[in-house]
Order: structure tokens, then sequence, then C-alpha cells
């Protein structure tokens, strides 16, 4: 994975957001117990990204970003499940 061409985030707020605007999730890398979600098209990503922190209107359906959000917990969860049958 080219780390110049994707974008890379821990917030899950933000990825729910990128996600609901149809940007691609390549996937979720692990650092410890931290997940950091990968998507493709960098430069396309921070516009989003700064929008949505400087508090422009980065405008989504509600429902949508909830289930983005959602899908997006199943999986950090499922993750933390794995782990704790390790200990």
């Amino acid at each position: 994975m080219d780390n110049k061409k994707t974008y890379k985030t821990k917030d899950l707020g933000e990825a729910s957001m990128l996600l609901a605007k149809n940007k691609k999730l390549n996937s979720i890398k692990w650092e410890g117990k931290t997940g950091y979600f990968i998507f493709e098209d960098k430069q396309s990503c921070e516009e989003l990204s700064n929008d949505y922190f400087m508090s422009e209107d980065v405008l989504v359906p509600a429902r949508k970003f909830y289930d983005m959000q959602t899908r997006l917990k199943s999986r950090l969860f499922s993750h933390q499940d794995e782990d704790s049958n390790l200990i």
C-alpha cells in the first residue's frame, strides 16, 4: 500500500463521514490497541477531513453516517474480542 496515495485516521467520526461520502476503506491497521482506518484517494480525503474539523458544512445523510459508524464500531469491537481471547 502506497502511503502517498492513502489517507490514515484513527478518528471514528471522521472515518464514518468519509465512508458516508463514498470514500473507499482499504483496511484497518492496528498499532497496539489503536485501530487506524486506511482510505484510498488521499487528496480527496484530506480535503473532506479539513472541512470536517474546521466546522465547514460536510453534508451527509444522518442515517448513512450512523450506519457507517455502526459498521466501523463492529469491526473495531470484533478485533478487540479476538485480542481478549489471547489473554
